[in-house]
């Protein structure tokens, strides 16, 4: 399920920036930064919580 999420997500940040480079419009960039920013904080929660239910 978790590689299934994070390729979802490296499509849409592929997706954005693959329609900044056809229509040259800056927001673009702008969601795919902020779909990065998201899915590497879920990340590191995820992974810390793993972490923490590995050591209790």
């Amino acid at each position: 399920m978790f590689r299934g999420l994070l390729f979802a997500l490296g499509a849409a940040i592929l997706a954005c920036v693959l329609l900044y480079f056809i229509s040259g419009r800056p927001h673009y960039l702008t969601w795919a930064r902020r779909l990065f920013l998201a899915g590497l904080g879920s990340g590191v929660v995820f992974f810390a919580v793993l972490l923490i239910k590995r050591l209790i």
